[in-house]
């Protein structure tokens, strides 16, 4: 269903360990302006370990690290509650 969708806004609060692989499949179908949101993007602190403890903490820094490579897309990481990233695909 995914792939026939086109959105301005995405909410991701999935499992943890694979924000990344949510990115992949939402990003296409994520409309030129629109924005991806992911909850929990420091998840408590893990993801500032150089090796996150947790496997949901790798899962976010697998999103945070690849996310700052992708190209296209205007990012902000809001250190609100437990944290937020926002990620606006370019027009």
């Amino acid at each position: 269903l995914l792939p026939t969708l086109s959105v301005d806004l995405a909410f991701i609060d999935g499992n943890k360990e694979r924000y990344l692989d949510y990115f992949k499949l939402i990003a296409p179908a994520v409309r030129p302006g629109g924005l991806m949101v992911f909850d929990d993007a420091l998840f408590h602190g893990d993801v500032l370990n150089d090796s996150p403890i947790d496997a949901k903490g790798v899962g976010v820094k697998a999103l945070l690290q690849a996310g700052a490579l992708e190209h296209g897309y205007r990012r902000s990481l809001l250190p609100i509650g437990n944290g937020l990233l926002l990620m606006q695909k370019s027009v």
